[in-house]
């Protein structure tokens, strides 16, 4: 159960508490990702780009991994200054429910630690790739987008912000990070809507 500071924070969200419910349903749906198989063509190979993208200098620093779902929450409500916040993106309006998100990543401790680089991996991403994925079970087909960036933290690690539309908005689901670059170019799959010159 959340406390009681964060429970009067959810009343306050200007997209509701069922709308939060609704991002954290379809982000745990998304983790099925077996059950799921790409139909737009394309990749980082077709479009011409580098198979590593160049490393960037953290831009803030790291906060200390969260030690529970409710201190993972304040830490994305810190980091966003409240319970919501839209940004505007290379690709348009993007909002993050801190705590849909912060319930969805505590399930990986770790990864509360890279919170604070949210601002940068949506304004400043180095790219934004988005594609169409098929239920192999039911056909439902969602469309789902990926900003991707790559930081200098021990050997590099690759951040992937998985965006999906929840109710009509372009919503932030979850965050990936990997070391492995193998597994950051499976994700730069589908149509690239955006580059960052310094990744070419």
């Amino acid at each position: 159960a959340l406390a009681p500071r964060i429970r009067e924070a959810v009343g306050e969200a200007k997209y509701g508490r069922q709308f939060s419910k609704d991002v954290f349903d379809e982000a745990k749906l998304q983790q099925q990702g077996s059950a799921w198989d790409v139909i737009t063509s394309g990749n980082w190979e077709t479009v011409g780009r580098p198979s590593k993208l160049v490393a960037r200098k953290l831009p803030v620093e790291l906060s200390l991994p969260a030690k529970s779902t409710d201190e993972t929450i304040q830490t994305a409500m810190a980091t966003l200054g409240g319970r919501e916040k839209v940004f505007a993106t290379p690709i348009g309006s993007v909002l993050i429910d801190a705590v849909a998100f912060g319930e969805h990543i505590a399930k990986d401790p770790g990864r509360s630690r890279y919170l604070p680089l949210l601002d940068d991996m949506l304004l400043n991403p180095q790219e934004i790739w988005q594609t169409f994925l098929q239920n192999k079970i039911t056909g439902r087909i969602e469309l789902r987008t990926r900003f991707i960036t790559v930081y200098e933290v021990g050997k590099s690690r690759s951040m992937v912000l998985s965006v999906g539309v929840t109710r009509g908005r372009l919503s932030v689901w979850t965050m990936f990070v990997n070391s492995d670059f193998k597994y950051l170019n499976k994700q730069r799959v589908g149509q690239l809507l955006y580059s960052e010159d310094e990744a070419l």
